[in-house]
């Protein structure tokens, strides 16, 4: 991190969240000074009169989101490095929001990434305002702009609007993924190959600076390939409309593939064998320099990431969840930034299913296995099941059939589960386990109704179809049921580097219990961070807690 001071606004409704940004900032060493705003006024107010070298924003505010933050900052004029700081974010939003310029986001649970973003975002922007200066000065020389771009490696493009000759560099036809040979330059064979849902997009910034609305223009979009993969472009357009030669109008600029993470289709088959490469190419490579050894396991992180937006992707929608239990958390922290520990939701009229779920291993193929099982629920409950005993028992006949366990000659893997049906109305949980309880918080007091002891598949031991058994409670307005995997308990740290222990989580609840949900959420993920100090997270971790 260098030593420039930085101007840093921060658009964020809850003054303790901020108080976190700017705590964890300043434990990084970062210089910098901030302004804290809460509405989009103040907000706009900021962008105007506090001059920031960067944002920091929620995404949800009342009334407002960080996507509307970031397009009133665009509309000012400004363009400055954008980061989203969320409590959440669903895949789909997040990739709009990636699509549409933001630089990234930052879960509030995964703050000690956040000062290495804000320097990688400061830096891009950096680079990219030297691009667009580079391509400012070097426009009217072909001869210096096909250096810039061999330097570069990016196309470019040019048309001109009186004759509409438009021609490419030779290396736009690579990054286009196009043979030189069949395909002829031109803004139809470009149009023909953009992603259909981006195509608009491509448009109306390209007719904004025609028009002269804008000066330049950024844009990122997809493209599909002569042999049909995909690829992320980004481009910059302009024209020589300051030129004033008005007579002779034309509009040129670059294009670069940027593709990251959108070509995974295969990620979820093919994960574990690429990581096994690396993890045995990096064994063999461990006197290489430093460098070396950085990039490569920047390769690595990189691919997980993605594995963990599928996985984000396949689980169930957490905004639909808490719509429906406003006061509620669902506290999710993968070991391996892909989990085998999955949370999951259905809905049905006044009847909600929500279930936590421990797959055998974590990671990868913990990842995998929290895929079928997320799979077979939805399933389960489709083909009629309604009682939570009865989902158990097919939940286990499916993973036996799945992993083909029936004579025992297969994986013995599995997963242990504590699934609640709740009817809002009556405020009646019936719940069934399987190695997993159930806490109850009433009175001031956690209550333990213990699930079966039998797991879910990895049948070893067991003859004939599983039975498990269902228990039904009435719980009082402001009692807080607790559904959990075994990671949170099973970290070691403390005073003497060992388990927290059951017991010790259970009066943890016990303490928090009378909270408030969100602020339980807070002190569980404080408590844990505490207890675990310097030692490596051993599991993956879910907690979700709901208020009746």
């Amino acid at each position: 991190m260098d030593k420039k001071t930085y101007r840093i606004l921060i658009l964020e409704d809850t003054p303790t969240d901020a108080e976190l940004i700017i705590s964890n900032l300043r434990n990084s060493k970062m210089v910098f000074e901030h302004l804290h705003t809460e509405d989009r006024s103040s907000y706009l107010g900021g962008l105007t009169d506090f001059a920031p070298d960067i944002v920091l924003s929620d995404y949800g505010l009342p009334g407002y989101t960080g996507l509307a933050a970031y397009a009133d900052m665009r509309l000012k004029g400004q363009d400055l490095p954008f980061i989203l700081v969320t409590g959440s974010l669903p895949d789909e939003v997040a990739v709009d929001c990636l699509k549409a310029g933001i630089d990234d986001y930052i879960l509030k649970d995964r703050l000690s990434r956040l000062p290495e973003a804000i320097q990688g975002a400061l830096n891009r922007k950096r680079l990219e305002q030297e691009r667009k200066l580079t391509l400012q000065e070097l426009v009217k020389s072909r001869h210096n702009l096909e250096k810039a771009e061999a330097l570069a490696g990016m196309g470019n493009w040019e048309w001109d609007l009186g004759s509409g000759i438009v021609t490419w560099s030779k290396n736009l036809y690579h990054v286009l993924g196009m043979n030189p040979e069949t395909a002829s330059p031109s803004r139809e064979v470009f149009f023909e190959s953009v992603h259909p849902d981006d195509l608009q997009e491509v448009i109306g910034q390209l007719e904004a600076v025609i028009e002269g609305r804008v000066p330049t223009a950024t844009i990122r979009c997809r493209i599909v390939t002569s042999d049909r993969h995909i690829k992320m472009i980004q481009g910059v357009y302009s024209s020589n409309r300051e030129d004033g030669n008005a007579q002779s109008l034309k509009v040129f600029g670059t294009m670069q593939d940027v593709t990251t993470q959108f070509l995974a289709e295969k990620a979820l088959r093919e994960l574990t064998e690429e990581l096994e490469r690396r993890v045995n190419d990096r064994t063999a490579e461990l006197s290489h320099s430093s460098q070396l050894l950085a990039r490569r396991n920047l390769e690595m992180t990189d691919s997980l990431r993605y594995a963990k937006m599928i996985q984000q992707a396949l689980l169930s929608d957490l905004t639909a969840f808490q719509r429906v239990f406003s006061d509620s958390f669902v506290l999710w922290i993968p070991k391996d930034i892909v989990s085998g520990d999955f949370y999951w939701y259905h809905q049905h009229g006044e009847t909600s299913y929500v279930a936590a779920v421990d797959c055998t291993g974590h990671g990868v193929p913990g990842a995998l296995m929290s895929a079928i099982g997320h799979q077979l629920l939805d399933r389960v409950l489709h083909d009629g099941h309604t009682e939570p005993a009865d989902i158990l028992r097919e939940l286990d006949k499916g993973i036996v059939s799945a992993l083909r366990q029936e004579n025992g000659q297969r994986m013995q893997d599995g997963m242990d589960i504590v699934l609640c049906r709740i009817d809002r109305s009556t405020r009646e949980v019936c719940f069934a386990g399987a190695l997993r309880p159930l806490y109850v918080f009433s009175d001031g007091a956690i209550d333990v109704k213990e699930g079966a002891r039998i797991a879910i598949g990895s049948s070893s031991g067991h003859s004939g179809h599983k039975q498990f058994e269902q228990q039904c409670l009435v719980c009082k307005e402001g009692d807080v049921i607790y559904l959990t995997s075994d990671g949170y308990y099973s970290q070691f740290g403390g005073p003497h580097g060992k388990k927290l222990m059951k017991n010790r989580f259970k009066d943890l609840l016990a303490e928090v219990g009378g909270m408030p949900m969100r602020r339980q959420k807070q002190n569980l993920v404080d408590r844990l961070l505490q207890w675990r100090g310097d030692e490596e997270q051993v599991d993956d971790v879910l907690v979700i807690g709901i208020r009746m």
